[in-house]
């Protein structure tokens, strides 16, 4: 039956040419599409390893020397001292559970810094929180055993996440406690715990990463007028202080009474405001994204509906003198459905051979957004090779349902016609 099939395909080239090719590019682009789109859920969906309710960042300002309100002291200023002043200030209003210092280093901060790990001569790229100890608390970012990691990070330690100790040391369970060499440092630094992964924001995913140790004593040193723009003072706050005109009451109150020296609170933002900023680009596209998969969905039912709606009713005397000749119209419809599958059985091998290689060309992750850089490998990600199967199968299993669709309808209208009717027309 068979090889009936395949021979009368055969005799009917020219025409299943353009149908076999038409199945070839349909399968290819409805896989790209379900894929991509598959990838972007699951990468926007993916644990972020901290939480920013209720959560804030201030901007803090220092005034000039000519400017109103100027507080001229004897002796030397340290913008870091003052700053710290500033954050202890801020740690005893009513509602604020916890205060951090970092540079480029909070939730949806839209920068980023790295840095090169070695053990012994393997290096591995890292992204790079410089944070206080309270950044932890701040962000509820929680060891990859689940407890705190409040007083873990000092000087001459560092804490990484657990998908940079997976590539740096893929062979040990526990690398706490094991050295590192930092790019730029005269001396190897202590694991001193491991995070659980840290996702840069939706849409980013997780990348190895590295937290190093912002101490008081930097602060004071460190941070001057060139560089106090840079400083992010992140502050929680707790549930029940938190409502909706929370960071207008705490300006006022700032601008009242909460400064040292001449450092201030110029501003406070939500972290959730950031979030949106960073993602909105990533949500559009996604949402477009999702739109033009229906769109080409609707595209590809119309074009493979009718492509074998039209080549079925073509053949409606053909199919009307088989039931003629003593053919059933089960029988009928079974030879129709088979014919239509050899042809999309043909087309799954070409097809196939072209999303394989798109989808190891792109490791695995097409259309799925940006990993700031860094690629799969680095980021220690192994490329699932059952995404591509679901998708692949996902689309086969719509263009065969179109498939049915399309021969079913015109195929069970030929059946019925008369065996007069179709003798007449032959």
């Amino acid at each position: 039956m068979i090889q009936h099939l395949i021979h009368i395909i055969w005799n009917q080239r020219k025409q299943n040419a353009w149908i076999w090719l038409e199945l070839v590019l349909v399968i290819v682009c409805l896989w790209y599409t379900t894929l991509s789109l598959y990838n972007n859920y699951h990468r926007y969906s993916e644990p972020l390893g901290f939480d920013i309710t209720h959560t804030y960042r201030l901007e803090v300002a220092e005034r000039s020397a000519d400017a109103e309100g100027y507080i001229s002291a004897p002796g030397e200023q340290k913008t870091g001292s003052s700053l710290l002043k500033l954050m202890d200030r801020i740690r005893r209003m009513e509602g604020v559970e916890a205060v951090s210092f970092s540079i480029a280093s909070h939730p949806y901060n839209s920068m980023s810094n790295y840095l090169q790990a070695y053990v012994d001569t393997t290096a591995t790229r890292l992204l790079w929180y410089r944070v206080s100890d309270s950044f932890f608390d701040v962000f509820r970012i929680k060891a990859s055993n689940g407890s705190s990691l409040r007083g873990k990070l000092t000087e001459s330690s560092v804490i990484l996440t657990q998908d940079a100790i997976n590539k740096m040391f893929p062979a040990n369970a526990d690398a706490t406690r094991k050295v590192i060499h930092m790019e730029g440092s005269h001396e190897d630094v202590r694991i001193a715990a491991v995070s659980t992964p840290v996702s840069y924001g939706e849409f980013f995913g997780c990348v190895p990463s590295v937290y190093t140790l912002f101490s008081d004593n930097y602060i004071e040193n460190g941070i001057n007028p060139g560089n106090i723009n840079m400083a992010e003072v992140c502050i929680r706050v707790s549930a029940n202080a938190d409502r909706n005109d929370y960071a207008d009451r705490f300006l006022e109150l700032a601008n009242n009474s909460i400064h040292a020296d001449n450092l201030y609170i110029k501003d406070i933002r939500p972290v959730e405001y950031m979030r949106y900023d960073l993602i909105s680009s990533g949500v559009k596209r996604m949402r477009m994204n999702t739109l033009l998969g229906g769109f080409l969905l609707i595209s590809v039912f119309l074009g493979i509906t009718g492509t074998f709606l039209f080549r079925t009713r073509q053949r409606r005397s053909e199919l009307a003198l088989r039931v003629a000749m003593g053919s059933s119209r089960n029988k009928l419809l079974y030879f129709l459905f088979q014919e239509g599958f050899i042809l999309l059985a043909l087309a799954l091998i070409p097809a196939f051979i072209i999303a394989w290689n798109i989808f190891f060309a792109t490791d695995g992750m097409v259309g799925a957004g940006t990993s700031f850089g860094f690629a799969e490998e680095e980021r220690g990600v192994i490329i699932r090779a059952s995404r591509f199967f679901i998708a692949f199968s996902f689309s086969v299993g719509l263009i065969a349902v179109m498939m049915i669709a399309g021969i079913i309808l015109p195929a069970l209208r030929a059946v019925k016609m008369q065996p007069a009717e179709a003798l007449h027309d032959e």
